[in-house]
């Protein structure tokens, strides 16, 4: 009850951290947990004493069969202890700068599509809700650059079978009452009961949601074993044996997935997509050899499939949010439009302009600081996640210890010394604090914190140029996580919005609807931090 009305967490921890300080503990049940904005503390659990937080809280619910949630778990996101750190390392040259610099061309192919349903929006003068059109773009963008093929998201439009099951994955609780969310949160053990429960409620919604992660799960096994067998027929060719041949419809080296893989969901997506086959550039092949290094093994189906099952979700929902809350404050303040497109004054040409109307690429990037920083002050008004939580480890029980120190992770962190514990005031986290309590980053209040941002509530974009971004402390800001396990993917998060923006203001001018938007934007938390009424816009071709 005192949360407030159902999707508005982020309201009532900021009226919190108002009346009661930078550091509090609520309860859910019997289940505490200790939500942090102070910066300095934010920093040291992140990153000095990671090594006593570094797992993160499962989904409240336990979906479907065993091996539905073997696999959801099994995805960075979710991974714990060496197995995240085997998963993340795999993982890690993927977003490197030349992988980056390769995903540029195709990340265009989806924003002139994107470009195209903008261009007939200025003919008709129809107002158009970009939100829905920049998650198909982004789920878009995933499909030719990560996985390589196409998913004609844009082109199906609201039709489209993958983008349907992606938006699945964010519906908050599985549709789940919201009494009954609570429970599941208060007392994780019984997610089982949990599940149970919501089936009894809800059994259409709860059996779809399985439906269509099982859908998500059968796309990525099909462009694996296609990429398989790309590289089996090209080994072959070129006189070697090459790899061992696709062994179609794997069970991941998990017998108990033979469940989802047999199911309706799995072969529809498995048909659909086996026929398509990734480039070498793409996600999905790089990773059918990549190598935990922890164990020294190449990855799994089953661990290539989750990271896949990963990046789609993350790269389509979080990017299309922050694109989408960009072009809304962008809209509402046409001189910084104007910064980003045009002549200033007697300095010349500015960022857009000077680069012409060609089709932009990965170097284009490092010459609009000005509009790389409109999408970074976006996303501190409009963060796509408005907090994050970790868990605490146990005081000399349970949890691993991660070596973090060697080979390429020496940067990252170093081990804690003394006790597993940060110090927080008033005593809220105590030694031997169980695993289930959890640490909550506050980072919507933390970013419009009147302490470490002058006129928090007003757009200023300048804030992120470099020499006034240098002036910030580290720890208020942080959309994409601090420390290791900060996003993975957050550089391709940053080229894909960048690269959009840059393209749409090269040919548009935009306008808010004020018919549709006549008050503060109404926000709905919940996995993300999304609109539900969208946001809808008027597009205008530039003049001559």
């Amino acid at each position: 009850m005192q949360m407030g009305p159902q999707g508005k967490i982020h309201e009532a921890l900021q009226k919190w951290a108002a009346e009661y300080g930078s550091v509090f503990k609520y309860f859910l049940g019997r289940r505490p947990c200790i939500v942090i904005t102070d910066p300095d503390l934010v920093r040291q659990i992140c990153v000095k004493r990671f090594i006593d937080y570094h797992d993160r809280s499962l989904p409240a619910l336990e979906m479907g069969a065993a091996c539905d949630n073997h696999f959801q778990n099994s995805g960075i996101l979710f991974a714990r202890g060496k197995y995240w750190l085997g998963i993340r390392t795999a993982c890690e040259p993927l977003f490197h700068s030349a992988a980056l610099a390769s995903y540029a061309p195709m990340m265009n192919q989806a924003i002139d599509e994107l470009l195209g349903k903008m261009q007939a929006a200025a003919v008709s003068g129809e107002g158009i809700c970009v939100s829905e059109l920049l998650k198909a773009m982004s789920m878009d963008v995933i499909g030719t650059s990560a996985f390589g093929v196409e998913f004609g998201a844009q082109k199906e439009g609201s039709g489209s079978t993958l983008v349907k099951a992606a938006e699945a994955m964010f519906t908050p609780m599985g549709g789940l009452p919201f009494w009954a969310a609570i429970l599941s949160f208060a007392v994780p053990d019984l997610r089982r009961v949990w599940y149970r429960l919501a089936l009894l409620l809800n059994p259409k919604m709860i059996n779809q949601t399985v439906a269509d992660r099982r859908y998500l799960w059968g796309a990525s096994q099909a462009l694996l074993d296609s990429a398989r067998k790309q590289a089996t027929e090209a080994g072959a060719t070129a006189g070697g044996q090459g790899p061992a041949a696709a062994n179609g419809l794997r069970s991941s080296g998990e017998e108990g997935a033979k469940v989802a893989v047999e199911s309706v969901a799995f072969q529809q997506a498995y048909k659909t997509y086996v026929a398509q086959v990734p480039p070498e550039t793409s996600v999905v092949s790089r990773l059918k050899d990549a190598v935990n290094k922890q164990t020294g093994k190449q990855l799994s189906d089953l661990d290539i499939c989750a990271q896949l099952f990963t990046f789609l979700l993350a790269g389509y929902e979080t990017t299309s949010l922050a694109l989408s809350y960009a072009l809304y404050l962008l809209a509402q303040h046409p001189e910084h439009q104007r910064r980003i497109q045009q002549a200033s004054g007697a300095r010349g040409p500015a960022e857009v302009d000077a680069l012409g109307q060609r089709e932009l690429v990965y170097e284009d990037l490092a010459k609009l600081p000005y509009t790389e920083a409109a999408f970074q002050e976006s996303m501190r008004l409009y963060p796509p996640v408005s907090s994050l939580i970790a868990l605490v480890r146990e005081a000399g029980h349970g949890g691993v210890d991660l070596d973090l120190t060697g080979g390429s992770r020496r940067s990252l962190a170093t081990p804690a010394a003394g006790p597993t514990s940060v110090f927080i005031p008033g005593e809220l986290l105590p030694l031997g604090c169980s695993d289930n309590c959890r640490v909550m980053f506050n980072i919507w209040t933390l970013h419009r914190d009147p302490r470490y941002w002058e006129a928090p509530e007003e757009f200023r974009p300048a804030r992120f140029l470099p020499d006034e971004a240098a002036s910030h402390h580290p720890g208020a800001y942080f959309p994409f996580g601090l420390g290791p396990r900060r996003c993975v993917g957050w550089r391709f998060a940053l080229e894909e919005g960048v690269l959009c923006l840059a393209r749409i203001f090269q040919r548009f001018e935009l306008r808010l609807d004020a018919e549709r938007h006549t008050g503060p934007l109404d926000l709905r938390s919940s996995v993300t931090l999304a609109p539900p009424k969208g946001i809808w816009l008027k597009v205008h071709g530039r003049e001559a």
